[in-house]
């Protein structure tokens, strides 16, 4: 059982940085396409591409590293289930625990979270400011 997280398009990101740059008024593609590229964890746009065209597959038990809630993770994969419509629920196990909470004084911890994921490997939810609660990278990236 794996999850192919390579099926998001090129299109689909150009899409996406035209209408945020769009949405924001200010900044050329070339910024809103570099700035796409480290919401995905890439270095920049040129890297992004090469990795959007070479299949990106993820399995029960593979390291994975990330985004969650703003805060950079590594971990593993512990559970995933693709579903018919394209996306996944996947369970993560974080390496060390994450503080969910930004406000200080308050603390609470999570070392596991499941969440559904489309191929782009973002969840749908998202914060207030608009970023995706959970952002997975490449399997590569999780390799110490």
């Amino acid at each position: 059982m794996d999850f192919d997280l390579s099926a998001q398009t090129l299109a689909a990101v150009k899409h996406e940085a035209a209408t945020h740059r769009t949405e924001k008024g200010r900044g050329t593609l070339a910024k809103a396409l570099e700035a796409a590229a480290h919401q995905r964890g890439a270095r920049d746009w040129n890297t992004l591409t090469a990795r959007l065209k070479t299949p990106t597959r993820i399995n029960p038990q593979d390291r994975i590293a990330g985004r969650y809630l703003g805060h950079p993770f590594k971990g593993h994969v512990h559970h995933l289930d693709p579903r018919e419509d394209g996306t996944a629920l996947i369970t993560i196990k974080f390496d060390e625990a994450i503080d969910v909470i930004q406000f200080e004084g308050l603390t609470a911890l999570r070392r596991r979270i499941t969440k559904v994921i489309a191929q782009n490997g973002c969840s749908f939810e998202k914060t207030s400011d608009g970023a995706p609660h959970l952002v997975l990278l490449s399997p590569e990236a999780a390799q110490d």
